[in-house]
């Protein structure tokens, strides 16, 4: 008569199991028996990492931290600093499959991400120290980057102080960088003079780009 009753005692333990419950240390339980819940929850506590870690001064980009930006370019007032393989991804989980407008514009040079402290940081040369001026002797032209094109493309030109070349080349260039031996050239009607409204320089001659 007991040893009848044995598998009714051991079938309320059995369904406990197999539907999920919690099993006290030291029980064997077969992975099979792991609902779809528990899986997902698991899944969630998985470290994605962090797109805007970096450990090189020249591993930053700047986009637009909306879908769109405008026409696909960042502004100071959507921009986030991001290392630069991590960008396609970031673009894809903001826009979500929404549609942009069928339009283009030149990304502004003065806005540049630079890695500080481990992360990237998106900044505004138009209002940071390294622009500032108080007469267009305190300006000159420079190509975005660590290194300087040898050609005069019109893209890509801000206007520094030249006392703060240095700190901006330490920002994005390594330690020993190969930059290409040649005489820089810019494009002749570009020309970095300073705003008296803003106390910053800026490039003139050059149209929007």
């Amino acid at each position: 008569m007991l040893s009848g009753m044995r598998p009714l005692t051991l079938l309320p333990l059995l369904l406990l199991v197999a539907c999920g419950s919690k099993v006290e240390p030291g029980e064997a339980v077969d992975s099979s028996t792991i609902d779809a819940t528990d899986a997902a929850d698991t899944a969630d506590t998985i470290d994605t990492g962090d797109p805007a870690r970096c450990s090189a001064p020249d591993s930053c980009v700047v986009v637009p931290r909306s879908c769109c930006g405008s026409c696909g370019a960042a502004t100071p007032a959507d921009m986030i600093g991001l290392e630069s393989s991590q960008a396609s991804a970031y673009r894809t989980s903001v826009c979500s499959g929404a549609g942009c407008p069928a339009c283009f514009q030149q990304q502004d040079p003065f806005l540049q991400g630079f890695c500080a402290d481990g992360r990237c940081t998106a900044v505004d040369l138009h209002v940071d120290p390294m622009t500032a001026c108080a007469s267009d002797s305190d300006c000159q032209l420079r190509y975005a980057g660590c290194c300087e094109p040898c050609d005069a493309p019109l893209g890509g030109l801000l206007a520094l102080n030249p006392t703060q070349i240095a700190t901006y080349r330490g920002k994005l260039c390594p330690v020993a960088p190969a930059c290409p031996k040649c005489l820089v050239r810019y494009p002749d009607a570009a020309k970095a003079v300073c705003d008296k409204a803003t106390g910053h320089c800026v490039v003139t001659g050059i149209g929007s780009l």
